[in-house]
């Protein structure tokens, strides 16, 4: 029996769409929204093909997607394009880093703040400034930051958690250019 593919729903078009184009075993591929229309179940499985494909593969895939949070679970390299502009191009570890959840600690010695957060354990640190200081990985331990910083009489301007969504940033990016995406 034969089914017409006008009669798929768009998750079964969107998994047909994706096999017509590794047909030939392709070196690059381009998909556009390929997880639209699929339930959890497919989004999973789309994502574990990217990923396998790339990394077994050895194949580059560019994906246009509005869905940012699930880019970031499969993309290396991301680029962020503003009124058919490209505005901005970013690796996984610089994105992961300007989104990534952190203690900021403003201070007028962040030598001293760094030597405390190294005699607490913490480790991923960046002093952004003289007076500047990223932790991360601790956003947890702010008061004992707070409570240590004090103890060892370095003055705290401030001290907060900070980060962005994939979202927030993305939105930050294009309406610094005018656009909207």
């Amino acid at each position: 029996m034969k089914k017409k593919t006008s009669k798929f729903s768009l998750g079964m078009k969107q998994r047909l769409g994706i096999g017509l184009a590794l047909i030939g075993h392709p070196d690059f591929l381009i998909l556009d929204e390929p997880i639209n229309g699929l339930d959890p179940q497919g989004i999973t499985e789309i994502r574990e093909l990217i990923l396998e494909l790339n990394r077994k593969d050895n194949m580059t895939i560019m994906i246009s997607s509005h869905i940012l949070e699930e880019l970031g679970k499969v993309a290396t390299a991301f680029g962020i394009i503003a009124n058919g502009e490209l505005v901005m191009e970013l690796s996984q570890e610089e994105l992961k880093e300007k989104c990534e959840e952190k203690v900021e600690i403003v201070t007028s010695d962040s030598g001293a703040v760094v030597t405390t957060l190294e005699n607490m354990g913490i480790k991923r640190y960046s002093a952004i400034s003289t007076d500047t200081v990223y932790a991360y990985g601790c956003t947890q331990r702010v008061d004992e930051i707070t409570k240590q910083l004090v103890n060892n009489g370095i003055s705290v301007h401030q001290i907060r958690v900070s980060g962005t969504s994939l979202e927030a940033f993305f939105l930050n990016a294009v309406g610094k250019r005018g656009g909207k995406s």
